[in-house]
């Protein structure tokens, strides 16, 4: 297995996504091609696209972009650059994204704790199954919000935390609650057995090497734009 660093899995990361978009729009352009209808034959064309093209679509240097991909073995024309399906394939192998075809089974179970303004509006986000997970239970200090809030899946008061992690064999965690609540929690999730934590907490959290964090800060966040929009 390759090991990455972690900027170049976040890029990578985003170019899969970028790709994803773009394979979907041509070949629902090819589907809807005349008057709505699928055209005979419909097979979408082969797709290229550079290094250059990438670079104008995520701000990066076309420079760091051929060495990612240079990492996962594919080799892109002079002129051409690269097959837009041959490198997302890659690209979605080695991230350990799931592959097409894979059943709301077979995503990985994962769990919301703290249900305040980010937790509830996270309820019925769409996009878990894209990365891989869906959504099976939430969780709250407050008994009375898991009373009011309606969601496809139960939730909890978070005194049961450990008890329905264990019985649904919850494997992966969004982290919504205050910030000074944030360690206690990320101490009790590891220990429940949680592999891996999407912290939206502005406290960062390292639980070890058995825990994969991703701290993920909007203030961070709007500092780093800051920052960027000043350097330009």
């Amino acid at each position: 297995m390759i090991v990455f660093s972690k900027p170049t899995v976040k890029r990578l990361v985003q170019l899969e996504f970028l790709l994803g978009q773009k394979l979907d729009k041509n070949t629902e352009h090819t589907r809807n091609k005349g008057d709505g209808k699928e055209t005979s034959g419909g097979t979408p064309a082969t797709l290229y696209i550079t290094s250059k093209e990438l670079a104008e679509l995520t701000g990066w240097t076309d420079a760091t972009i051929r060495k990612d991909i240079s990492h996962l073995g594919i080799k892109g024309g002079a002129s051409k650059g690269y097959k837009l399906d041959e490198l997302y394939k890659a690209i979605h192998q080695a991230v350990g994204k799931p592959q097409e075809g894979m059943t709301a089974e077979s995503l990985h179970p994962c769990c919301i704790v703290g249900l305040g303004r980010i937790g509830a509006a996270l309820l019925d986000y769409g996009g878990f199954a894209q990365g891989g997970m869906k959504l099976v239970a939430g969780f709250d200090e407050s008994v009375n919000r898991v009373e009011i809030l309606n969601a496809s899946f139960p939730l909890y008061p978070a005194s049961r935390l450990e008890q329905v992690i264990a019985q649904q064999r919850i494997e992966y965690a969004v982290l919504t609650v205050p910030e000074q609540d944030a360690p206690v929690y990320g101490k009790r999730l590891a220990e429940a057995g949680i592999k891996g934590i999407v912290n939206y907490t502005s406290a960062v959290l390292n639980l070890g090497d058995n825990v994969a964090v991703e701290n993920i800060s909007l203030a961070e966040a709007l500092k780093n734009c800051l920052f960027k929009a000043n350097v330009s």
